[in-house]
C-alpha cells in the first residue's frame, strides 16, 4: 500500500502540467486570402464514369477470408471445448467474416476497379466459406 502510494506521488510530482513563464496575449491576426475566379475547375477535367485506381474492396474481401477461417477454428475447438457460447460467437464472427467477403467482393466488382480476380477469389472463397459453415 505504501509503495503504492509513494509511486502514485512520485507520477504527480513529476507528471505535473506544465505553464508558460511569459505573458502570452490573446492577439489574433485576421489573414484575408483573394483568389482568382478565372482558374475554375473546367467539366472536362472532372469524369464520374471513371472507376477507381484501387482495389481497396478487393483487398479487404481477400483478407477478410482468412479471418473467417480462424474463427471457423475457434469455432470447431470451442464445439470440442463444450463451450456452446464460445461455439455461437465465433459462428456468428465467422459467418460476419465471409458475408463480409462476399459484400466487398461483390462491391468491388460492381464498380470495377482493379483487383477483378481478387475480388472473385474473395467472393468464391466466401461463398465457400459459408457453406461449409453451414454444413458443419
Amino acid at each position: 500500500m505504501n509503495k503504492n502510494f509513494l509511486l502514485f506521488f512520485f507520477l504527480l510530482l513529476y507528471c505535473s502540467f506544465s505553464y508558460a513563464s511569459f505573458p502570452i496575449a490573446n492577439q489574433v491576426k485576421q489573414v484575408s486570402i483573394e483568389t482568382d475566379m478565372s482558374n475554375e475547375i473546367k467539366d472536362s477535367d472532372i469524369s464520374l464514369d471513371e472507376p477507381e485506381s484501387t482495389c481497396q474492396n478487393a483487398i479487404i474481401s481477400l483478407l477478410l477470408v482468412p479471418v473467417g477461417f480462424l474463427f471457423f477454428v475457434f469455432t470447431l475447438g470451442s464445439a470440442f471445448a463444450s463451450d456452446e457460447v464460445g461455439v455461437v460467437v465465433f459462428a456468428l464472427l465467422t459467418i460476419a467474416s465471409y458475408i463480409g467477403a462476399v459484400v466487398f467482393g461483390v462491391r468491388s466488382l460492381i464498380r470495377k476497379e482493379k483487383g477483378f480476380f481478387l475480388a472473385l477469389l474473395g467472393v468464391i472463397l466466401g461463398v465457400l466459406g459459408v457453406g461449409t459453415l453451414l454444413v458443419t
